[in-house]
């Protein structure tokens, strides 16, 4: 083994490259370098001192511009000008809209009726136990 050519060099070199990092391979990791770990299999707080790289569920919100904040602003105004201050969770929630026409004169008819019960119930009393009438 006297003199090795240039090749042979270079791969000897090659192989302790190789060998190195494989050493480094299958020694011990970092707590953070062994896949998933819980709390105990750390040190304490030592994730407030490591950036963890970590995919999240859900997607990241969009970028705001100048056109998003205009159309924001324009809906905004629209709906200040339109006495609209309901929110669209309330909205979805009630299942529609928030008041709607023919809900409103079905509750308007309903309080006629139930204002016109009462003077018959009164007058049943002979308005002996009536309170006074609330004037409208």
């Amino acid at each position: 083994a006297g003199r090795l050519s240039t090749h042979e060099r270079r791969m000897a070199r090659m192989a302790e490259r190789v060998q190195a990092l494989e050493a480094q391979n299958m020694g011990d990791k970092e707590w953070f370098m062994r896949g998933e770990a819980k709390a105990g299999a750390r040190p304490l707080n030592s994730a407030l001192e490591v950036d963890l790289d970590f995919e999240r569920a859900v997607r990241p919100p969009p970028q705001p511009t100048e056109e998003i904040t205009a159309s924001l602003e324009d809906l905004i105004c629209a709906r200040i000008a339109e006495h609209n201050f309901d929110d669209e969770y309330v909205r979805a929630a009630a299942g529609g809209a928030a008041t709607d026409d023919r809900d409103e004169k079905v509750r308007a008819e309903a309080r006629g009726l139930v204002k016109l019960l009462f003077a018959k119930l009164d007058a049943l009393s002979h308005f002996h136990f009536a309170p006074k009438p609330v004037i409208e």
